[in-house]
């Protein structure tokens, strides 16, 4: 009966980590859309405004000269991006195509009068700046009249502002979500395992050692991956060593599984001379020393990897180690079977 119970909190406690993992993503992929809509956010505010065509209508009797003088004088101020002069044919030609209508034909005469589109500059698009210059240009003796939408520039800016403060809103909650979201699955993840962590209380762990495993969820993983190709090719380490044909083919498979069970160190020995070795020496490491015939392994690893399977460990070595010393025997002296000839009646 415990043992069905085990298994379904198993399965509940996979689940609960499935939609947990799910739950992050999305939380974190809005997160980086709203991130990158409010980093974005000045640049499509400066371009908003930029846009912004503040006009300047001009006197009929000005001068082109006078009108060419002021226009330059406009593009050397500094709260000016660009300027544009339309004439009033030019004007009355884009208002026909807009009304689809002769206007000029029909009074007689062009009511219109020549203007400068000025685009100013993102800092200066505010109700204070533009009232300042309208004051400004209306000093001059060729300006008529400045025309500009006040109604939508107060609603640009309080629009930019608003949608500025919803995003840094947004992505603060959606932190916040995050961060909620990943206290849930390492608790989740540490509830699960709360007997296996009162267990190493009790034979004397540091809190160090026990919260490693849930602070890192990244390498919780990789070890796993790692110690169940180990477990795997342990189960079948004679055929793993048998697909090899010569000795360096051998000894690339034996460091390959010593990596997976965390050794630091590995030397092969015959009649007591090194003939292979591979990692750093490390006096302060654990050794292991498995003898047969004329070989000798030794094998040395960190005691935080020895603390891992530390039951285990040393059966494995051991039975892994004397599978490779029987292979190297067997290619040293390959077993010869005689074929008896057959012979015909």
């Amino acid at each position: 009966m415990s043992v069905i119970a085990d298994r379904y909190t198993k399965r509940r406690l996979r689940s609960s980590y499935i939609s947990v993992v799910i739950s992050i993503s999305l939380v974190l992929l809005v997160l980086g859309i709203f991130g990158l809509l409010l980093v974005n956010a000045g640049t499509i505010a400066r371009e908003v405004r930029e846009n912004f065509s503040f006009t300047v209508l001009l006197n009929n009797d000005a001068s082109e000269v006078a009108v060419r003088q002021f226009q330059k004088s406009l593009e050397l101020t500094p709260y000016v991006k660009s300027t544009e002069y339309i004439s009033k044919e030019e004007a009355a030609a884009e208002l026909k195509e807009a009304l689809d209508e002769e206007f000029v034909e029909f009074l007689g005469y062009n009511p219109l009068m020549n203007a400068i589109a000025i685009h100013l500059k993102a800092d200066y698009v505010n109700p204070e700046q533009l009232s300042y210059l309208e004051s400004e240009f209306a000093k001059e003796d060729i300006v008529r009249e400045v025309v500009y939408d006040k109604p939508l520039i107060q609603m640009m800016n309080e629009n930019i502002e608003r949608i500025s403060l919803f995003l840094l809103i947004g992505c603060i909650l959606l932190s916040l979500i995050a961060v909620g979201l990943i206290n849930s699955s390492i608790r989740l993840s540490i509830y699960s395992r709360r007997f296996l962590i009162k267990t190493m209380q009790l034979v004397g762990a540091t809190k160090g050692f026990i919260r490693k495993p849930f602070i890192s969820l990244w390498g919780q993983g990789e070890y796993r991956k790692s110690r169940n190709l180990m477990l795997a090719l342990y189960e079948k380490i004679d055929d793993f060593f048998a697909k090899d044909p010569d000795r360096e083919s051998i000894l690339r498979s034996f460091y390959f599984w010593t990596k997976l069970a965390g050794v630091s160190r590995t030397e092969l020995r015959l009649n007591d001379s090194v003939t292979w070795q591979k990692g750093p020496a490390d006096r302060s490491h654990r050794l292991l020393v498995f003898k047969q015939q004329d070989w000798e392994v030794r094998i040395t690893l960190p005691e935080h990897s020895w603390n891992i399977d530390s039951d285990v460990k040393s059966q494995l070595l051991e039975k892994v180690s004397f599978a490779l010393m029987t292979r190297l025997d067997q290619i040293k002296s390959p077993s010869v079977i005689k074929m008896k000839k057959i012979t015909k009646i």
